[in-house]
């Protein structure tokens, strides 16, 4: 390979390494810094309610920016290559599996006590198997959308060889 060979493959991958930390960054704030600001009230009063064994809110919430965080850099460090199509489809099962078990299978219940402010103990239920159905749905039509993307890339490609052997096999006649 050539001096400027190796030059330009290293800019280029010095481009996707500030591309991805940048992707990095954006999906840090959106995905902690922002709902943290947002909901800390909420966060710090619902930990206080959860059943014990039981994860709290804002460990889940950091579980979630941790999943968003490095499937943004790895879908961002593998741009236009297959592994970006298979890393989008890791990431819509991943949050899949971990919005099924976030909701807690689509019924969540919690207990408020006395320390929490309430006269007597109350128990709550909440059936979120509408919200559930809804991300699982979200998740699914990522995962479609990714698959065609990664056949219509590759079809993309071979069609471009194809014309690379006709365009030769033309000029060798």
């Amino acid at each position: 390979m050539s001096e400027e060979g190796v030059g330009e493959k290293i800019k280029s991958i010095i481009k996707r390494v500030v591309k991805a930390v940048i992707a990095g960054i954006i999906a840090y704030i959106t995905s902690y810094m922002i709902p943290v600001f947002l909901l800390s009230g909420a966060l710090e009063a619902f930990g206080g309610i959860m059943p014990p064994g039981a994860m709290k809110p804002s460990d889940i919430l950091v579980l979630l920016a941790t999943i968003v965080v490095f499937f943004a850099i790895a879908i961002e460090l593998t741009k236009d290559t297959v592994f970006e199509h298979a890393l989008t489809v890791g990431r819509a099962i991943t949050l899949l599996f971990f919005f099924i078990y976030a909701v807690g299978g689509g019924i969540i219940t919690a207990t408020i006590t006395p320390e929490l402010g309430a006269p007597v103990p109350v128990k709550v239920t909440i059936d979120a198997t509408k919200l559930l159905f809804i991300l699982v749905g979200i998740d699914l039509l990522e995962i479609g959308k990714s698959l065609i993307r990664a056949v219509y890339e590759i079809s993309e490609r071979v069609d471009r060889e194809l014309e690379k052997e006709l365009k030769k096999g033309l000029k060798e006649r």
